[in-house]
């Protein structure tokens, strides 16, 4: 809830989430097109900076209604037969794809990931247990996998981000299939876009 007529903050009502200015209502958080706790962040920031230099809120409201946020960055592809894609290619590392995992947690919907590549010299075990306690399959690709599948419960192997998806959609009937690989790309790919449009391609070919 913000202090000042002048501040902008968030506030809950019937588990819905507002954002404010002082105690004026500007917008229903579940009307963006971003999700995440890390967004919601980013748009109160955005907004306090647009405040201060003069842009109008009403066009900042608009914009926060329709900004789909940036390529490969938990980017929603699609939604086919009740099951919503997410590219989310650009996360290198543990971090980023804890805060994936947890922008999508309450949607309250089964999670598919998609993970694995060259991992980075940090401590997983935080993701890890993020995995065990809210993923129902994590399926893993590249080079790493094999040490991944000794910490993560129910997991496959593949050898392709193409088979990936393909089994991921054959496990669940609704849900969601993130592909947010923890790991840098080199092994696969020339880089992360190149992963992420493979993804994106691959989803683009289930009937």
């Amino acid at each position: 809830m913000p202090k000042k007529s002048t501040d902008f903050g968030t506030v809950t009502c019937h588990e819905s989430c507002y954002i404010l200015k002082g105690d004026d209502s500007l917008i229903d958080t579940g009307d963006m097109q971003l999700i995440g706790e890390h967004n919601l962040k980013n748009a109160l920031a955005a907004l306090a900076l647009g405040d201060q230099i003069g842009l109008n809120i009403n066009t900042m409201i608009a914009t926060l209604k329709t900004f789909k946020g940036l390529e490969h960055r938990l980017e929603f592809v699609t939604k086919k037969d009740n099951i919503s894609y997410y590219n989310d290619s650009k996360a290198t590392n543990s971090t980023s794809t804890i805060t994936a995992i947890k922008a999508l947690i309450p949607t309250n919907q089964d999670i598919v990931l998609i993970m694995g590549g060259i991992k980075k010299q940090e401590d997983y075990t935080p993701l890890f247990t993020l995995i065990n306690q809210h993923i129902v399959r994590t399926i893993l690709i590249s080079k790493d996998a094999t040490t991944f599948a000794k910490q993560i419960t129910h997991t496959i192997h593949t050898q392709t981000l193409q088979e990936a998806v393909e089994i991921a959609e054959s496990i669940i009937d609704n849900g969601i299939i993130l592909l947010s690989p923890a790991c840098a790309s080199f092994d696969m790919f020339d880089n992360f876009e190149q992963r992420g449009q493979v993804f994106k391609d691959a989803v683009g070919k289930i009937s």
